[in-house]
Order: structure tokens, then sequence, then C-alpha cells
């Protein structure tokens, strides 16, 4: 999003709260969003002007101000409390409210909602739906996210540094273009938000994802592959702890866990298909043949020797390639921002 969201903020509502829901949707700035504010007056007398250009990066918006910044077609106006003598104003700009309440007043314009609930996940879903086009609208879109575990014994087990941010991010972008989301997920370390039209699966192991994936696929038109699944696990579980022995070492046999991405491609009509691949050499060399052998439409990689591109971290640079031989290189992203632009190329081919 590139356009202004104008936040009208109200002296009677908790200074902590907006401070803080203020403060989260300034910090990302791969999302766009430019937060301009304008407190009321007993607002202004607790926290000065700068004190409100140090938190959004930009002045503070008088009330004198509002009808010229109001022609510039903000995105949204964000309003704390409803003011009557600033309705007239707002409702001829036909800019759509996003008013902090359970109802909205009348004569609020087209596209207004009412949020009972200060937050900013609710505040930035709202936005992005507002900015973003409703192209997945009428479809479901399948995501699997985290890492799997394997367990060995009830104490061990095997796993991975996945952290879930990416499937995550990518189920939120999926969501705010107007899918319908099915998120399958491992144990992880990423906060699943809470928002109308994402179901969330929780597994723990590669056979439990791949059963609860193989139960939803064909309610899927897309689906985007992205966790980190395990690729082996012991061949049995054993229901004691294994003690040890003094001077012996231990064989842990493994075998192979379930492949859902390549099961998924060798169906013969099959949702359109992402996959993921992290990578540490030849990264473009074992993307392609990963993107040939189990038939995905798109496929991500990243090279996770790369500083910012591993696991764990909020930032990814992912090369998406497609089997037509097209290319396309991201730079350095956030995570979030990193899945607004895989949405798009899947939506310029669904």
């Amino acid at each position: 999003m590139t356009t202004p969201v104008l936040f009208l903020l109200d002296h009677t509502r908790p200074l902590e709260e907006t401070l803080w829901v203020l403060g989260d949707l300034c910090k990302d700035r791969d999302l766009g969003i430019q937060v301009l504010v304008c407190p009321d007056e007993a607002l202004l007398r607790l926290v000065t002007p700068a004190g409100w250009e140090a938190l959004t990066g930009h002045p503070v918006v008088s009330e004198q101000e509002l009808p010229k910044y109001l022609e510039q077609k903000p995105l949204a106006v964000f309003c704390q409390d409803w003011r009557q003598d600033l309705a007239p104003m707002l409702a001829h700009s036909g800019i759509p409210v996003l008013l902090w309440g359970d109802e909205l007043p009348p004569g609020v314009p087209p596209g207004s909602v009412a949020l009972p609930e200060f937050e900013a996940m609710e505040i930035l879903r709202r936005l992005e739906q507002l900015a973003t086009p409703q192209d997945f609208a009428g479809k479901t879109v399948l995501v699997t996210a985290g890492p799997t575990v394997e367990d060995i014994d009830p104490v061990r087990f095997i796993t991975n540094r996945s952290s879930g941010k990416m499937g995550v991010a990518i189920a939120w972008a999926a969501a705010v273009r107007g899918a319908r989301v099915l998120l399958v997920h491992g144990p992880m370390t990423a906060e699943v938000p809470d928002f109308p039209g994402l179901e969330k699966f929780p597994v723990r192991s590669a056979q439990q994802m791949h059963d609860v994936v193989r139960d939803h696929w064909s309610e899927a038109q897309v689906a985007v592959l992205c966790a980190a699944v395990a690729d082996f696990r012991p061949d049995h579980y054993v229901p004691q702890k294994i003690k040890k022995i003094e001077g012996e070492g231990m064989v842990l046999v493994l075998e192979r866990t379930p492949d859902i991405l390549a099961e998924l491609g060798a169906m013969p009509k099959h949702p359109f298909l992402v996959g993921f691949a992290a990578e540490t050499d030849d990264v473009e060399i074992n993307a392609l043949n990963k993107l040939r052998r189990k038939h995905c439409d798109l496929l991500c990689a990243n090279d996770i020797r790369k500083p910012g591109s591993g696991f764990a971290g909020d930032t990814n640079q992912i090369t998406i390639y497609a089997p037509d031989g097209t290319v396309l290189a991201l730079p350095m992203l956030s995570k979030q921002g990193a899945a607004y632009r895989i949405l798009e190329e899947i939506a310029k081919r669904v």
C-alpha cells in the first residue's frame, strides 16, 4: 500500500493502547502504511506534536487541516470515537471509515466497518482489504507452514529450525485478498492470527500433515506448501525413554516420510501448486530440479546461508521459478512483504 491512512485520535481512549497499536502499524515499512494522526486538543497536551511525529514519521494533522488531507483521498479514516462535528465532512469525503465500536452510525461512506477491538492486526487486515484487489474471493487456498516433529521416544525428537513465519505470512496475504485459507501447520514459534476466513489445522508429524493435506486438497484451487517437512523419521517409536549405556553409542535407523509436494504434484488434476526450497548450495540448479520433478506451477527458493534469508528471521530473499522459464528474483523483504509478492505472481496465473 502506498496511500496514507488518517487516524482521528481521542483523549478518552487509553493512551498506552493507542501508542502501542500505532507503533505496531508503523514498524514494518515493507507494508507501506503511511500513518497520519490527528489527535484532539486534549490528547496533544499529553503527547506533543513532536512526540507523535517521532512515532509515525509524519507531522501531526490538525483539525483545521483535515479538509485538505481528505481531498488527498487517504485509503481510510480510522476514528477512535464518532465525532458528530466531523460527521458531515467525513460523509462528504466518501472515504471509508474504520470506527472503533460495535456498530456504525448512519450516513458513513460505503466500505466503512465497525471494529469492536482496537488491535493492530485487525486494523491492518481491514486496511489491506481496502487496498488489495479481492482476486482470491471465492477461492480456497491450502497453506502448509512450520516444521514437523518426528518423535524418537517420549523425550527426544527430530525437527528443524523452521519458525513458520513465512507460511503464516502467506496465509495472511491470501486471506486479505479474499481467500478462504486452510492453514496446516506443525509446532512453530510464529503466532497465527485469528481472523475470518482462516481455518487452522495444527499437526505434529509429517504423516499427520500429509493426512490433513490429503483430506482437504480437493477443496483448494491453490496449494502453497511452505512447511519444512522432515524428510526422515525414526523407523519405530520407543514408548519408554531410551537409556544410555556407558561406553556405547546408539544407532538410529531412519526411514523416509511421505513427500506431500511430490504426491500432490503427481495427481492428474491438482490445485495450482507452489513449492518451496530452502537451499545451501547450487540454489538455482536445485530449485529448477525440484520444480520439474515435483510438477510445481511455481517454486520459491532461498539461500539460507545468506544473512537475513534463513530460518526464524523476519526477512527473506526469495527467487520465484516458473515452468516456462520465468525467473523473478525478489529483493530482501520482510516475510510479509515477500508473501504479498508471491501472491501477486499466483494471482497472475490462476
